[in-house]
């Protein structure tokens, strides 16, 4: 999440500049956080799912 708030504020950055090359680098930033917090959410869910499958197994 702090990727895409670095990337949002480097956007913001490069608008009020007027710098063109800062805000399309900043795309690649905000993607790189949307791809970390998916993977994040994927690992997150197995997770939770290994731990109710656990959890009726013993029951």
């Amino acid at each position: 999440m702090a990727l895409i708030a670095l990337g949002i504020a480097i956007n913001i950055f490069g608008q009020t500049a007027k710098n063109e090359a800062l805000s399309f680098a900043s795309l690649a930033v905000i993607g790189a956080g949307l791809l970390l917090h998916a993977a994040g959410v994927v690992i997150r869910g197995h997770q939770v799912q290994k731990r109710l499958r656990n959890s009726s197994r013993k029951g």
